[in-house]
């Protein structure tokens, strides 16, 4: 248009009229909409929180958030910002021919199959770290993300009976060849425990490929944008980064939806995953100690767990209930809990504003009216006084030596006006670590040993190496009650 009026001495109307052009078209100015500058702002901290999302997986974090904004919006505004995520050249490999691999023996509900794999890496000292991952196939949670110097097989074994004690016994377990894998003592325990195993081939590590893709974005999206200054702090972000991919990182095989949400609603299978064929296939309750099979083939179970969650429901309630006559506890009450958990203020009858201070960031969601704080015990980040409650359930005992335990129950009478703490008492008969009774009556040289008989819910295992050494003050057996 302004080439036809630098050239010929024609009006605008008879220019658009030449060329076919409405001239509101020609007039027209673009709206900016009202969010579209905190749209962007924030479309800009999260790719500097996650570098390696492209712009899909951005955008179902805005829409997670309230942001009006559909795939075709978000691309826009991602070119004209000029955000890229840098290409990777991918390596091509062949299809594995075992049957126990991935596309062979797909998962076919939660606890199905777990996949297990080990990734390496450094701190900034050079010193190796490595990592256990524990993945469900089906749900693609991770609910271990296990970080030390050295792993062992009977490491591996404490996690998993840590692991099923809370989440509950797989059918069966997914693992390359590794010696940690492979080793006795773990084909062992899990046979008693009725977990079938899964090797994949040897040298065809694509046949794990739940764990491999889930190392993948590990690798990607934690271990190349972190550095470590010692093995205490990679613990503590590799905690983070796994609550965050379960309960905040959408996945593009669940719809978008966080692993986390996809496990606690009624769904559709996965991208990927088919139903099994219908067999006799066993399911184990997570409190079923399996014990050996006798020479009848006969095979009994005991459901320890099942009794203890029974009784203990019962005690947490009554026990609330007496804190709350005690103390007077009401809506208007202030309540620092140290080493808390939201979900133990369920049995309130009340509703309290509770502040929960812990290490590392809180795996359950709170309420409204609970607060999650990263902190340290022996060091609370509150003024005097600062709360109607302090309060602390069971946690004392595990913050260090007698001088940590001091300064811990001093931080606890400084920030609040009135304080309730519990601590295991030396006279139950029944050890609350290991619910082992008179395991703690026991004298010291007797007790790592009989210990080695006796861990949580009955499961039969060793204590891990972090655990031998009677006079670590994080052993349960090493504190004095």
């Amino acid at each position: 248009m302004k080439h036809l009026k630098a050239t010929f001495p024609i009006s605008e109307r008879r220019a658009a009229r030449v060329v076919s052009v409405s001239r509101s078209t020609l007039r027209y100015a673009a709206r900016i909409p009202d969010d579209e500058p905190r749209l962007i702002h924030r479309m800009e901290v999260l790719v500097r929180k996650h570098p390696r999302y492209g712009y899909r997986k951005i955008g179902d974090l805005l829409r997670r958030e309230g942001f009006r904004a559909n795939p075709k919006r978000v691309y826009r505004l991602w070119k004209r910002e000029g955000y890229r995520v840098a290409p990777q050249q991918h390596k091509r490999r062949r299809l594995g021919a075992s049957q126990n691999a991935c596309h062979r023996h797909r998962p076919a509900r939660k606890n199905h199959i777990w996949a297990l794999d080990f990734i390496f890496d450094r701190d900034e000292g050079g010193r190796s770290l490595k990592w256990l991952s524990v993945l469900d196939e089906y749900t693609r949670e991770c609910p271990s993300l296990l970080c030390e110097r050295s792993i062992t097989a009977l490491d591996v074994i404490d996690e998993l009976i840590r692991v099923m004690s809370v989440r509950g016994v797989p059918a069966h377990i997914r693992a390359d060849n590794g010696p940690e894998f492979i080793a006795d003592a773990i084909r062992t325990w899990l046979e008693k425990a009725g977990v079938g195993t899964l090797y994949v081939e040897p040298g065809a590590p694509w046949e794990n490929g739940y764990a491999e893709s889930f190392h993948a974005r590990l690798r990607d999206e934690f271990l190349n944008a972190e550095a470590f200054a010692n093995l205490r702090e990679a613990k503590a972000l590799g905690e983070h980064w796994r609550r965050e991919y379960n309960h905040e990182r959408p996945h593009s095989s669940l719809g978008s939806l966080t692993p986390s949400e996809f496990a606690a609603g009624p769904v559709a299978l996965p991208v990927g995953a088919t139903p099994l064929p219908q067999g006799n296939h066993r399911h184990h309750d997570p409190g079923t100690l399996i014990a050996d099979r006798t020479e009848s083939g006969l095979q009994v179970s005991t459901t320890i767990h099942s009794l203890y969650e029974a009784l203990n429901h019962g005690f947490r309630r009554r026990r609330m209930q007496a804190i709350e006559r005690i103390l007077r506890f009401t809506d208007k009450t202030t309540i620092v809990d140290i080493g808390g958990t939201p979900e133990f203020w369920e049995h309130c009858s009340c509703q309290p504003a509770v502040t929960l201070v812990n290490i590392v960031p809180c795996s359950t969601p709170p309420t409204s009216k609970q607060t999650c704080v990263v902190g340290d015990g022996r060091a609370l980040p509150f003024p005097d006084q600062s709360f109607d409650v302090a309060f602390s359930n069971s946690v004392i005992e595990h913050v260090g030596g007698w001088e940590d335990r001091q300064r811990f129950a001093a931080e606890i009478r400084r920030v609040g006006r009135v304080y309730a703490v519990q601590t295991p008492a030396r006279g139950f008969p029944v050890e609350p670590h290991f619910l082992a009774p008179f395991l703690h009556w026991l004298p010291m040289r007797l007790r790592i040993p009989a210990a080695r008989w006796a861990s949580l819910w009955g499961f039969v295992a060793r204590p891990s190496k972090r655990g031998r050494r009677a006079d670590s003050p994080e052993h349960p057996f090493a504190m004095s009650f």
